[in-house]
Order: structure tokens, then sequence, then C-alpha cells
């Protein structure tokens, strides 16, 4: 892999619908972050694009423990200051 690679850790995500299915470690966490704004089972062609959007931008804008309460946008803006000449 090159410099950029990522790593991903997976673990069975303990459902019986598609045997062998794997995901990332922490994707129920997402899932649950996601369902209070879309609840399971919601028909995902019924969702607007609008909403959608505002479910990203909310996600992307949660802070988390595991980034020192900082949040993924906030995360990904300082990594590309850093890549950028000053």
């Amino acid at each position: 892999p090159g410099p950029h690679a990522v790593r991903i850790q997976a673990v069975c995500d303990g459902t019986d619908t598609l045997p062998g299915k794997v995901l990332p470690e922490n994707a129920s966490d997402r899932f649950s972050l996601v369902r209070r704004h879309i609840p399971k089972g919601t028909d995902l062609s019924q969702v607007s694009p609008r909403e959608v959007k505002q479910v990203e931008e909310w996600l992307n804008n949660y802070p988390r423990k595991m980034f020192g309460f900082l949040c993924s946008e906030q995360l990904f803006r300082a990594e590309i200051a850093a890549l950028l000449p000053s």
C-alpha cells in the first residue's frame, strides 16, 4: 500500500441477513446517529436530497470523543491546512 493507504479494522455485524457481511468496527455507531434523523425501516427513496444533506452536515459537525471532542469537519480542515504551503 502507498503512503496514504487506509487500514480499516472490520468485524462481522452479527446479522443473519447476509452471511459473511463485514462492516467497519464503528459502523453500528454511525447507523445509530443517522437513525436519530431517519428511522430504521424508512423507505430511503422517500428521503429528499435536502434531508440527506442535512444529516450529512450534522454528522460531519458532530463532536466525537475519539477525536478529542472535535468534529470530523474540523480535523479534515486541519489536515488540508497542514498540506498546503503557508
